[in-house]
């Protein structure tokens, strides 16, 4: 698991990366934009973001399946969207030492229609800085 958070062009961001290479390939993104402010302990919606200036959306929380789950054969990637997403709380911080924990759960859906859930997921991490 690989984190990275802090102050870019755009303002404040936080980019949690993880993968699974186990029978398959099985990766997950989260990406939240938190504009001039800097993240606090709370909660943040992981649905989409669009950027000041930028009219494209950017879905905050995104999964890469190319695996054998429950007997089907899955290669897709699946998004967040502005109807669909989920939570990420912050539930410590600590700039000095560059440290986050959280919880996060979201929804997310691919071209065809198929849905992807995940949950109760979790982090204790140092982070690096942008």
């Amino acid at each position: 698991m690989q984190l990275t958070y802090g102050e870019i062009f755009e303002g404040y961001r936080f980019a949690l990366w993880s993968h699974n290479d186990i029978d398959g390939y099985v990766s997950m993104t989260l990406e939240l934009y938190n504009g001039l402010e800097p993240l606090t302990e709370g909660k943040y919606s992981l649905s989409q973001t669009i950027l000041e200036g930028n009219d494209i959306p950017i879905a905050n929380a995104s999964c890469w399946i190319n695996k054998k789950i429950s007997g089907a054969i899955i290669e897709s990637e699946f998004y967040s969207n502005e109807n669909i997403g989920g939570v990420l709380e912050i539930i410590k911080i600590d700039e000095e030492k560059k440290f986050i924990s959280g919880t996060f759960y979201f929804s997310a859906v691919d071209g065809n229609g198929r849905f992807v859930n995940i949950t109760d997921g979790r982090f204790d991490v140092t982070y690096k800085s942008f």
